[in-house]
């Protein structure tokens, strides 16, 4: 996990579901592979996360992902 990868997981996690953390663990780390390989893709990472994400905080998540979509993070 890069610095980049290191501080998403850390926003991210925080964000979970309590219980479903090894779910978005899974999900991050397959996704970190897949950026690493160059075959990374975001929207579809997104929606993967999406259900387990705190209600409350979909929006924050929606925000961070459109960051990264400009930003190509």
């Amino acid at each position: 996990m890069d610095a980049s990868q290191q501080r998403f997981h850390d926003f991210l996690m925080p964000l979970v579901q309590p219980g479903r953390e090894g779910a978005a663990e899974a999900i991050l780390t397959r996704s970190f592979s897949e950026q690493d390989a160059g075959t990374f893709a975001l929207d579809a990472t997104v929606a993967e996360l999406m259900p387990l994400i705190q209600p409350q905080s979909v929006a924050k998540l929606h925000a961070a992902a459109a960051g990264m979509a400009r930003h190509g993070d």
